[in-house]
């Protein structure tokens, strides 16, 4: 690699540098040394060796972003949580709490409130979190076909969506110096969940304003 033009001082960060093989080729920097990874700028194709994770030479990959459906997947499942809180009527629910709590109606009454919005919401949030590991496993995979010297674990993704974004973001913003869009919108959507869900509380806690007085 006698030809190619190394970072200035050789110690430049992880990153796609040009290569001096033409003038729309870069090379992978993995912060020390370079490596076999290559993107063609010009024709938008990334070209590794055999051996790297099974990518085929001349496969077309976008190098040099830090997203891709499968990130995107992970950011947008909180969505069905939304979706969830919204579908299930908790009025029913508080009122059996009050009225077993007077009345001695036992657990049975309230288990009986829930309704099939509960137990959606609940196959919902399981859907969610296999849904994360997942695709966080996809995104993984994916990023080291980019070339990525450094990625985060998707296995962090066990300890639920957060900490696998997070970590995600740091990681490839150290590299590419962009990424934290993803972040945003999943924290967003995060934060819109659990105002619905206040909301949603808030809401059935006045219904059973009025039965308060009368149970108690």
């Amino acid at each position: 690699m006698s030809n190619e033009i190394p970072p200035a001082g050789g110690a430049a960060p992880a990153g796609w540098y040009p290569d001096g093989s033409g003038a729309s080729i870069q090379r992978w920097w993995n912060g020390s040394a370079w490596t076999d990874h290559v993107y063609d700028t010009a024709a938008s194709v990334y070209t590794a060796p055999e051996a790297s994770g099974g990518v085929r030479l001349g496969e077309t990959v976008p190098a040099n972003t830090p997203y891709n459906a499968f990130i995107w997947v992970v950011a947008l499942l909180p969505v069905l949580s939304i979706i969830g809180v919204l579908s299930w009527n908790m009025t029913p629910f508080f009122t059996a709490i009050f009225a077993a709590s007077s009345t001695r109606l036992g657990n049975a009454a309230v288990y009986s409130s829930l309704g099939a919005g509960y137990y959606a919401l609940v196959a919902i949030g399981w859907v969610t979190y296999i849904g994360t590991v997942v695709f966080a496993y996809l995104d993984y995979r994916r990023l080291g076909r980019q070339g990525l010297a450094r990625r985060f674990h998707w296995a962090w993704s066990f300890l639920y969506g957060i900490t696998y974004m997070i970590g995600r973001t740091v990681v490839v913003r150290s590299q590419l110096r962009a990424g934290m869009r993803v972040l945003w919108v999943y924290v967003g959507l995060l934060v819109v969940s659990g105002i619905v869900g206040i909301v949603k509380v808030s809401i059935a806690l006045a219904a059973v304003g009025p039965l308060i007085s009368h149970y108690w």
